[in-house]
């Protein structure tokens, strides 16, 4: 799996397409999509257009999407599959992920993701994590699906389905940069052999407060090594040994992204930001919704 991607969460529409070809066009062999972003189409005509340009060949590209929540039964998986792989052009994903390890009552995923009672609270349904896996592993037998992995799972939730499952999970993707660098999760799947995927590794998802790519420690590295902060962030995660996934749709930006493979942060450097969010007081988790029973934070921390 290759170590650097390009993410297309909250990639604004009509600009998507653009960013994809863009990136394919500069190195980047590997695309992080979702059914619920939405835009899975215009990511479609992004591969298409690179593939046609001879860019890239399919067999060299790496393709991750993600199947909602309010798809987890069972019967609902391959359809929702169906529909990505009909969005992205493609015969098949080199890996698809449970997003949110939360099963939602079931909805259409594009015209309403987020299934709420009268009180504003998410409809949950009673589907097993691991029912919901064992549907999933019949698409990698069938040949739609090349590896699986997962979203936003816990170590409890990652157990668990390496208790009861026939293919393993090879990823877990969560949130992870400088600020909230995930040190006891990343360990625990170093331990099982599966790789950490950090989406929003340069934690500048909400800005009211303070993100990685504004932090003193990360600019003052920046203007040591001459990059921009981003560049630091996502050579730190590179370094550590996780895969990075950031978004953008400017083109300038995703190729500034790529150009982190020049740069070796040295040893003392790596401490300073490895102790950044624990030692100093600067640790926050930026993503964390409201869809567990009730209304619960999917993460407790």
């Amino acid at each position: 799996m290759p170590a650097f991607g390009l993410g297309t969460w909250r990639s604004e529409p009509n600009k998507v397409t653009e960013a994809v070809e863009c990136a394919l066009s500069n190195g980047y062999i590997h695309l992080d999509c979702a059914a619920v972003y939405n835009n899975e189409h215009e990511v479609g005509e992004g591969i298409a257009r690179a593939l046609q340009a001879g860019k890239i060949n399919r067999d060299k590209l790496w393709v991750t999407s993600k199947l909602w929540c309010t798809k987890f039964r069972p019967e609902d998986v391959k359809p929702a599959l169906q529909r990505t792989l009909n969005d992205l052009r493609l015969d098949y994903v080199d890996q698809y992920l449970p997003h949110w390890p939360c099963p939602m009552a079931p909805t259409d995923v594009y015209s309403d993701p987020m299934p709420k009672d009268e009180h504003g609270v998410i409809r949950v349904a009673d589907v097993a994590l691991t029912d919901m896996w064992r549907a999933m592993e019949k698409l990698v037998d069938e040949g739609l699906v090349k590896t699986l992995g997962m979203s936003n799972f816990n170590i409890e939730e990652t157990k668990l389905i390496l208790d009861n499952c026939d293919i393993p999970p090879v990823v877990d993707q969560v949130e992870c940069h400088p600020l909230f660098p995930q040190h006891a999760l990343r360990d625990f799947l170093k331990s099982e052999n599966i790789e950490l995927v950090a989406y929003s590794p340069l934690g500048n998802v909400n800005t009211d407060g303070p993100t990685a790519l504004t932090d003193p420690l990360i600019c003052d590295l920046g203007n040591k090594y001459s990059k921009s902060p981003a560049q630091i962030c996502l050579r730190w995660n590179l370094q550590r040994g996780v895969i990075v996934i950031p978004k953008s749709v400017t083109p300038s930006r995703v190729v500034e992204n790529s150009k982190v493979f020049d740069l070796q942060l040295s040893a003392d450097d790596m401490a300073r930001i490895n102790n950044l969010s624990e030692h100093e007081g600067r640790g926050r988790r930026q993503i964390n919704p409201d869809f567990r029973p009730g209304g619960a934070k999917v993460f407790k921390d």
